[in-house]
């Protein structure tokens, strides 16, 4: 397995709860109770992490993602 850092997505699963997957992954790497959680988790782990927009904001729809 690679140690190379790839970039990860944070989206919101049906229960609620927070998934941190790598991109074109299936399965999720971690699970969280909240956002920022997952933010913490996934950021140092990450080439780049693309987190799901989960309200309605003047900047953006809950399908968009904002990069951190």
């Amino acid at each position: 397995m690679s140690n190379k850092k790839q970039e990860k997505y944070i989206t919101r699963n049906a229960n609620g709860n927070y998934e941190v997957k790598n991109a074109n992954a299936e399965k999720a790497s971690r699970v969280f109770e909240t956002q920022a959680e997952a933010i913490d988790w996934g950021k140092p782990r990450a080439d780049g992490l693309h987190i799901q927009r989960v309200r309605h904001t003047s900047e953006g729809n809950p399908d968009q993602f904002r990069k951190k």
